[in-house]
């Protein structure tokens, strides 16, 4: 399901605790082989791995920008997935692992490394 809402929608899913975070990554895509159906897609800033995407999967790509690349460059992209099946248990856990990436903090991420300093 896509992630936007008119405001009435958004505050009636919110009321009613049907809101579910999307499956949304930023990232640089490229195409993949001219014989396969995927999107290449890194969420690296350089030229680095890619992850071949395969478009069943994609519910919407929306380019957000350029990145260049040594000589050439590539969209970055907000690559919305489809919501995994539900008997899918593998799928349902990475696809849930996703969506708190984000929204989680560890000590890490705290300049001062966790402390209440």
């Amino acid at each position: 399901m896509d992630a936007k809402h008119s405001g009435k929608e958004f505050l009636t899913q919110m009321r009613s605790g049907s809101l579910r975070p999307s499956l949304i990554r930023i990232g640089m895509a490229k195409p993949g082989d001219a014989d396969s159906d995927v999107i290449l897609f890194s969420e690296s800033e350089t030229c680095g791995h890619w992850v071949a995407v395969p478009l069943d999967i994609v519910e919407s790509v929306q380019v957000i920008g350029w990145m260049a690349c040594d000589d050439h460059k590539h969209p970055i992209v907000r690559l919305q997935l489809h919501e995994p099946a539900p008997d899918n248990k593998n799928a349902r856990v990475l696809a849930e692992l996703l969506t708190t990436k984000d929204t989680a903090r560890s000590p890490a991420d705290d300049p001062q490394g966790g402390s209440d300093r």
